[in-house]
């Protein structure tokens, strides 16, 4: 006999959604061109390279790693982004701001220390979760239940000060929060272990975009003093 209710939700985000993966657009896998970041596939786009061209990258890629090596092959891609644009896999809109960014800075220093040693624009993009096979974004389920469980306990706790405890669990053990107890974890009283959330793939407007590239904005719930 099932004892479990199942539910269809679709979630409207009401401001942009970013859940991190670790992984990240480098400028040797996409260009920006017209508003869009371009993703290409790096073995797909050796077809496009004559005979000559990858000699040119071999050369670029046969010496000692360094910064240098790394400006070179991002201009080596950049100069050659109109033809790149055939062989992309994917586009993402980007704002004007990245877009002027990118420009700017492509195949060039950032920065030079007082010793000489040259910081890189790395202009790595980090990418938000997403279908390997559509490549559209992905609301996955652990992080739409990691936020249900913080919305709940900040409820739960009602503005009361955080007590200082080692962990987690012993905060949601405080205050019968979650009704955790020490020294034992009793996992099996957990409210939140019935609940199961599938990943949410895009459903949105297919004419509207499903992800864009902005700055990250760093922004404190509250105000933090400075420690001078």
């Amino acid at each position: 006999m099932n004892q479990f209710n199942y539910y269809r939700i679709f979630f409207t985000p009401l401001s942009p959604v970013h859940i991190g993966t670790g992984d990240s657009y480098e400028p040797t896998n996409y260009v920006i061109e017209d508003g869009g970041l371009y993703e290409f596939d790096t073995g797909t786009a050796m077809g496009i390279l004559s005979q000559q061209e990858r000699a040119e990258l071999s050369r670029i890629t046969a010496g000692q790693p360094s910064s240098r090596m790394v400006q070179a092959i991002q201009r080596f891609f950049y100069d050659r982004r109109s033809r790149l644009l055939s062989v992309a896999v994917n586009r993402v809109l980007v704002s004007n701001g990245v877009a002027a960014l990118y420009r700017d800075r492509i195949g060039q220093v950032a920065q030079r220390e007082a010793r000489g040693r040259e910081i890189l624009n790395a202009l790595e993009v980090a990418r938000t979760a997403y279908n390997p096979i559509s490549r559209q974004p992905t609301l996955m389920g652990s992080s739409l239940k990691g936020a249900i469980r913080t919305a709940l306990l900040d409820q739960l706790n009602n503005g009361r000060t955080t007590p200082e405890t080692n962990g987690l669990h012993p905060f949601q053990g405080k205050r019968d929060l979650f009704r955790y107890s020490q020294p034992r974890l009793e996992l099996e009283r957990d409210p939140m272990r019935l609940v199961h959330i599938s990943d949410a793939s895009w459903r949105g407007d297919p004419e509207s975009p499903a992800a864009e590239v902005f700055f990250a904005a760093n922004v404190k719930k509250t105000p933090v003093a400075d420690q001078k």
